[in-house]
């Protein structure tokens, strides 16, 4: 019931918002927890993929995503607002009983430090502003999106506000060239594991018992799976210091 008394919930805010018509933003947060675990599926949902419950779940969470988009059409606010659309981490089944995989290609998947971990999905759209089908192959992390919706509304932040997050709101719009925004990330799994990748190069520290650091280059290894720490001494070495000058940062901010 949660997942469609949010929706209601939601989209009885739209259509309150249009109501008004006072020409204020408004900010909306829908967090509606599928397809997390217990995979409580409706009836009216079950067996309508052939990937599982866990198939079905992201199929029913699809459906009330599109009943939000098409109230904010139906209220006259779709060109007026920009959703952004994000997971916190990758899908923790790495294969479904009719071998569908949610992660794709990628390794690994939630409380994991691979990229099927950490790799998440993030989609905006905002009609006549951000171009439709538009990709980016840029590193975008979800603090960004404090520094990017700033940009977006024209409101700066408070001082101290955001200290890591970088504003993409170009990117998104497709006008930003030269550099990237964000050439470098710090990730942390549930685990004691955590990485640091610049650019295509990813660093991984591997905690507990294991102990072991490993180098991989996505843009030739995607899959992680040819590590590259005994062949790239001097990067290993490079992106060992940084990593521990941002983990410390990140220990100190706690």
């Amino acid at each position: 019931e949660l997942l469609p008394r949010t929706t209601r919930e939601s989209v009885a805010f739209l259509n309150e918002r249009a109501a008004v018509k006072d020409g204020k933003p408004f900010f909306l947060y829908f967090a509606p927890y599928v397809p997390h675990i217990p995979l409580a599926v409706s009836e009216e949902f079950r067996g309508k993929t052939k990937a599982g419950d866990y198939g079905d779940y992201v199929h029913e969470l699809d459906h009330h995503i599109g009943l939000l988009m098409k109230a904010l059409k139906d209220a006259g606010l779709e060109k007026d607002t920009l959703v952004m659309f994000a997971s916190d981490n990758g899908s923790q089944w790495p294969k479904t009983g009719d071998g569908h995989h949610p992660n794709g290609e990628l390794r690994g998947g939630k409380w994991v430090i691979y990229e099927g971990g950490v790799r998440t999905p993030l989609i905006a759209a905002w009609p006549g502003k951000i171009k439709a089908e538009s990709v980016s192959d840029g590193i975008i992390a979800l603090n960004d999106l404090l520094a990017t919706m700033a940009a977006a509304t024209g409101r700066p932040l408070p001082e101290g506000a955001g200290p890591d997050s970088l504003n993409q709101w170009r990117v998104m719009l497709g006008q930003h060239t030269g550099n990237p925004v964000r050439e470098e990330i710090f990730t942390q799994a549930s685990a004691p594991d955590a990485a640091y990748r610049k650019g295509n190069w990813k660093f991984v520290h591997l905690g507990g018992k294991k102990k072991s650091v490993e180098l991989y280059d996505l843009a030739a290894d995607p899959q992680e799976k040819n590590d590259l720490s005994k062949q790239e001494p001097e990067r290993l070495k490079e992106m060992a210091a940084r990593f521990r000058e941002l983990r410390d940062i990140q220990l100190k901010g706690r």
